[in-house]
């Protein structure tokens, strides 16, 4: 992204809407598919920041979550880092479906969590809008609905990769 500032002033001409549209709820038991996917840093031996990943993947590796057109899916962001991260995706629509604590330690010993006999605590409707952070040592559950985009749905974590010092 580029933003060029010049000397010459420009008019404004935007309007903000009034009310933002209404986020309809997305029935859970029509998914198809329920997906994990962990919220995972590395540091270096000394603890300082290096990478931050999802999945185990960087941003430049291929996305491996293919999502079928039209379907709906539950994915399950596990966090046990001491990091919130605001996470979304992009071209689905999608709300929070809840939150739990998880055991960070029990967690990163065994690398599995079986998100479907947990309880969630749900969201307010007023907080489960499209970005949204999970926080450290939670699941934060989210429904999705793949729907008029035939390509790939992307997803992201607005903290940036942070790369080791050389």
């Amino acid at each position: 992204m580029q933003f060029r500032v010049s000397r010459t002033s420009v008019k404004d001409e935007s309007i903000l809407i009034a009310k933002l549209r209404r986020i309809e709820k997305l029935p859970e038991p029509g998914a198809v598919r329920t997906r994990l996917l962990s919220l995972d840093e590395e540091d270096d031996l000394v603890q300082n920041p290096g990478r931050r990943l999802l999945n185990g993947k960087s941003w430049h590796d291929p996305v491996m979550e293919n999502s079928v057109l039209n379907s709906t899916e539950i994915w399950s962001f596990i966090n046990p880092t001491d990091d919130s991260h605001p996470i979304h995706l992009h071209l689905a629509r999608f709300r929070i479906g809840g939150r739990r604590k998880i055991e960070n330690l029990a967690y990163l010993s065994r690398r599995s969590c079986d998100s479907r006999a947990l309880r969630f605590r749900p969201i307010p409707t007023k907080l489960a809008g499209r970005t949204r952070c999970a926080h450290p040592g939670m699941m934060t559950r989210i429904i999705a609905r793949f729907e008029g985009y035939t390509g790939r749905y992307v997803r992201h974590c607005h903290i940036l990769e942070v790369l080791p010092p050389k």
